[in-house]
Formats: structure tokens, C-alpha cells, sequence
């Protein structure tokens, strides 16, 4: 009694479809797991867009940078402890030739002294800086579709919080 070509082909096949969901399931809890990890380690993290950057600026003149350009004038300097300060180099952004500096991500101590300075950043209004959270790409993508609602809401007249 031998199966014909067809039913191995048809078992082969429901084969795969069975193990192909069971490699989804385990890439999803993945993706989930490594975007956790990357939140958590994100969590007290600020980006700061469109500080100026020296020729040749080492990391502790970054350091120094960060402290009068920016804590000073949030008049935060004494309440938040900065653990550390880089520029997120890109070989996009190296590629081009733009006047645009490159990001600054500054990891703090904490949560509270990073909800600290986002509170403050009202004391950059005027300026070029740009400050906001270190998001995941995920995070970003839903910020983009709430933000998207958002402007939809609010041109229809609504009021939106």
C-alpha cells in the first residue's frame, strides 16, 4: 500500500506549514523578548539633536558639552547624574555631506532624572536643540501612528490629549 506522489506531496506540505507557524511563534516571542531588553536598556535614555560638534571632540569635551549647553540651561545640572555621553555615528551619516551634528545619547542614572530633564525641556524653547526618549524602532513606529491619529483628530476640530 503505497502512498501516491501526491499525498506525500500534500503531507510534505502541510509539513512545512506546521513547522513554519511553530518558527513564527518562536521568531515573535524573540522579537518581543529582544525588544524588552532593548526598552529596558533604553529606559534612561535621552537623544539630543542638533548640539554642535567640534573637530576632533573627545568624550569627556562631549561630556562637558552636554553639562553647559544643555543641563546648565535646563537648570537641571544639580538634580540629574549623567553616567554617560556618546554620538550615535552612523555610516549613513557619514556618508552624507550635511551640516546636520550628529545625535547625542545620554545615558542617566535613572528614570527620574530622566523624566528631570524631559519636564525642563521647555527651557530650550528658541533654540535649535531637540531633545526627546531613546525609543526602540517598534516604539517609534507606534509614537508615529498615535501621532498620526493625533494630527488627524485635531484637524477635525477635536480637542486632543
Amino acid at each position: 500500500m503505497a502512498k501516491s506522489f501526491d499525498t506525500m506531496q500534500d503531507s510534505g506540505e502541510k509539513w512545512k506549514e506546521v513547522v513554519g507557524r511553530k518558527v513564527d511563534k518562536v521568531a515573535n516571542k524573540v522579537d518581543r523578548a529582544t525588544d524588552a531588553d532593548m526598552v529596558k536598556a533604553r529606559e534612561a535614555n535621552i537623544r539630543v539633536t542638533e548640539l554642535t560638534m567640534n573637530k576632533g571632540e573627545t568624550s569627556k569635551q562631549l561630556m562637558e558639552l552636554v553639562q553647559t549647553e544643555l543641563l546648565d540651561r535646563l537648570k537641571v545640572v544639580d538634580h540629574v547624574q549623567v553616567q554617560k555621553v556618546h554620538r550615535q555615528m552612523s555610516s549613513r551619516r557619514l556618508d552624507k555631506a550635511t551640516d546636520k551634528a550628529p545625535t547625542i545619547i545620554i545615558t542617566l542614572a535613572s528614570v527620574h532624572d530622566k523624566l528631570t530633564v524631559l519636564h525642563a525641556r521647555k527651557g530650550l524653547q528658541g533654540t535649535q536643540l531637540g531633545l526627546d526618549e531613546d525609543l526602540t524602532p517598534a516604539q517609534q513606529a507606534q509614537k508615529q501612528a498615535v501621532w498620526a491619529i493625533f494630527k488627524e483628530a485635531k484637524e477635525a476640530g477635536e480637542r486632543v490629549y
